[in-house]
């Protein structure tokens, strides 16, 4: 089987995602060096995984070899630097200082993007509104991971358990990030490959997602009571 026929099926993807370096998503088989994507035929042997071989089939169109991890993306929350990282494969993708639990209350463990809201508790006057403008909730329904309207509080440990960032960080988190995405939060967390800490993969680009929020995900019947 090609793998040119599997890309191919129209129940596959819509769109497929923008490059981070050009940001673009066009599809050519000749190598024009000016962003998107170049495309080529491989096979589809068996004993290889399948995310190895859409790698082969489609690399950055550009005029230097860049690597494009493609594995599913992970949350890593390490509460030793508090620091949020978002990784696929050994790549780490963003990195952004959090504010996190005093008294070691926010919760260790291997947990999950449950519920993605957008202006949580939006009837709730900003001033008021501890959840700033994006929220993330987790399994343990506990706890999320959401804005603030106290940015100086961003690196220190002092909610009661919840994941604080700066609304516009949170934005942009929501944005990358889908339902059911594994969040690993833990002291001394110890990355696949630590060099890449030294520098993140993809620079932040506004343009790269979109971070305007889709109306559909308010929800303005519910007032949200996590461990701000």
């Amino acid at each position: 089987m090609k793998i040119g026929v599997w890309l191919a099926s129209p129940n596959y993807l819509t769109e497929l995602p923008k490059e981070p370096y050009e940001l673009k998503n066009a599809v050519t088989t000749f190598p024009t060096r000016d962003g998107g994507w170049l495309f080529s035929l491989v096979e589809l042997p068996n004993e290889k995984d399948l995310v190895a071989v859409v790698k082969d089939a489609l690399k950055p169109n550009l005029l230097y070899d860049k690597d494009i991890p493609f594995m599913p993306m992970s949350i890593a929350i390490d509460k030793e630097s508090n620091s949020l990282s978002v990784i696929s494969e050994d790549k780490i993708i963003r990195n952004y200082k959090v504010a996190l639990g005093e008294d070691d209350t926010t919760p260790e463990g291997i947990l999950r993007i449950s519920k993605k809201v957008v202006n949580p508790d939006k009837n709730v006057p900003k001033a008021d509104n501890v959840y700033g403008t994006r929220a993330m909730e987790l399994s343990n329904m506990n706890y999320a991971i959401h804005g603030t309207n106290t940015p100086g509080t961003i690196g220190e440990n002092v909610s009661q358990g919840c994941i604080r960032m700066n609304n516009s960080d949170m934005e942009e988190l929501y944005a990358m990030i889908p339902l059911n995405t594994a969040v690993e939060i833990s002291k001394n967390l110890s990355l696949k490959n630590p060099k890449e800490k030294e520098g993140i993969l993809y620079p932040s680009n506004k343009n790269l997602y979109n971070s305007l929020g889709d109306p559909m995900e308010e929800d303005l019947l519910t007032n949200y009571h996590w461990a701000n």
